[in-house]
């Protein structure tokens, strides 16, 4: 009976849920699984993209095993969560003796916003970003405490995974590598002949993409800068400060309003700690010194967006561990406080289940709908299968509907923006389907189409209560 009490196992079947409302109600592929589905046909050294390859590698090996599909993107990105979470309860344990705690700790992150929400509505290279930076902070509190050789090949190993994973992971390794160099404590642990160890792993692991990325920089720069939206700092000093506040109580609510609402008394009147700090707080909270003095320093030239919501929030999940490290140091939650804080976990919780579940089913039928509901899929098996006889190639200059043609479409060859996927040889002197939709996006205009290629024929959705419509033609092999 102590397996279906295990948080670990709770964690899978909270994301057994979610996994299952995606797959069940959600009718199109979204922003980030769009961007995988037509990366992800090829295994390259990098992509054009201002994102390392890994998470399109690993799907690229899914969609081998489990066809091109939604469902193969799904069991990804629910796998690498579930490995994340194993290893911040791993990490509960380590620097906690009280199983309780090491519970608190790994349930917190389902009281901030990015795992409760977030991650199920989009997220991709943040999820491995995510996972980078818990397993990279695990296997450096092991190796502080009880140094080996498999911990620094395995801190190697976590390296690869954040900086693959995600360039912003260099900002975690900074700010960890100052910590770890500032204190003469643990400062030997990663200078020893074995972290060389270490490095090598990382190094070899890592090279590859990243000279691709220097023969490359040029392009890939140019996304990157778009992306950040980099610009002069146009507010004041206390205005970026204000910013930088305001994302992280956003990135860290509701857990940090719990945790203040349920100990408002002691939080208040903390009293002397029940003992000293330990090693593995003090590390937490020198790594948040140094992220405060970083984003001081950053707040007097820039004002870049993305770092406050992408770059900064990946390194904002260390704060529960020091919150609980605090938490179990001045000995403040009582039983009746730790009962309270579960029921409020388990109340939130459903809160965003009911939340999923009304956007997938009755949120269209009130008029709340968006590329999550739209019936691409749907609408495009309806085209008829008399129309498809003959037809080896489908082409679209739509990236949205070009990711949804893979899943549909498994025996075609499919051109999405001019650049096709698929046995080019089986489209000589055949037909080709040349098609767009009315989602509202900029990649296709209806009157642009017709005056080019001429009447297309329209196919609506069958749902009720969408207007959604694709527009189809038949072309000869030449001309598509």
């Amino acid at each position: 009976m102590r397996l279906f009490y295990h948080p670990i196992f709770l964690i899978f079947l909270y994301l057994f849920l979610h996994l299952s409302i995606r797959l069940i109600f959600d009718n199109s592929i979204q922003v980030d699984d769009r961007e995988q589905i037509i990366f992800a046909q090829e295994l390259l050294l990098g992509y054009d993209m201002p994102q390392p390859p890994l998470y399109s590698w690993l799907a690229y090996y899914f969609f081998k095993i489990l066809g091109v599909n939604l469902y193969a993107l799904s069991i990804l990105k629910y796998s690498l969560i579930l490995i994340t979470f194993i290893y911040i309860h791993k990490i509960g344990n380590l620097v906690s003796d009280n199983p309780i705690n090491s519970s608190l700790v790994t349930f917190s992150f389902l009281l901030i916003s990015p795992f409760a929400w977030h991650m199920h509505q989009g997220f991709t290279h943040t999820i491995m970003l995510s996972l980078g930076i818990i397993m990279s902070t695990y296997y450096i509190l092991k190796i502080v405490q009880n140094a080996n050789l498999w911990g620094f090949f395995m801190l190697g190993i976590s390296l690869a995974v954040g900086l693959l994973g995600k360039y912003s992971f260099i900002l975690y390794l900074g700010l960890m590598t100052l910590v770890l160099l500032s204190n003469k404590k643990y400062r030997g642990k990663f200078t020893e002949a074995r972290f060389s160890l270490t490095f090598l792993t990382m190094f070899s692991l890592t090279l590859p993409h990243f000279l691709w990325l220097a023969e490359n920089w040029s392009r890939i720069s140019s996304y990157a800068i778009e992306r950040l939206m980099i610009q002069n700092n146009s507010l004041s000093f206390f205005e970026v400060i204000s910013k930088f506040l305001y994302s992280g109580i956003g990135f860290l609510s509701p857990l940090i309003l719990i945790l203040f609402l349920i100990n408002f008394d002691k939080f208040i009147i903390r009293g002397k700690p029940s003992k000293e700090s330990s090693l593995n707080e003090i590390i937490f909270r020198n790594f948040f010194i140094y992220l405060t003095l970083s984003l001081v320093i950053f707040a007097l030239f820039f004002d870049i967006k993305e770092v406050r919501v992408r770059w900064l929030h990946p390194i904002l999940l260390l704060v529960p561990f020091w919150f609980f490290l605090m938490i179990e140091r001045y000995n403040i939650l009582s039983t009746k406080r730790i009962k309270i804080y579960f029921i409020s976990v388990i109340v939130f919780t459903i809160i965003v289940f009911a939340i999923r579940l009304i956007q997938n089913t009755v949120g269209p039928q009130l008029g709340y709908s968006g590329r999550l509901n739209t019936p691409i899929i749907e609408t495009l098996k309806s085209i008829p299968n008399i129309d498809l006889e003959g037809i080896s190639k489908i082409k679209t200059d739509d990236f949205n509907l070009g990711a949804h043609l893979f899943s549909v479409f498994k025996e075609k060859t499919i051109s999405v923006a001019n650049k096709t996927y698929g046995d080019k040889s089986l489209v000589e002197n055949k037909k080709c389907l040349i098609l767009f939709d009315n989602d509202g996006s900029a990649d296709s205009n209806k009157d642009e189409m017709e005056a080019r290629y001429g009447k297309f024929i329209e196919i609506k959705s069958k749902s009720l209560i969408s207007k959604y419509k694709i527009y189809y033609k038949f072309l000869d092999s030449n001309k598509c």
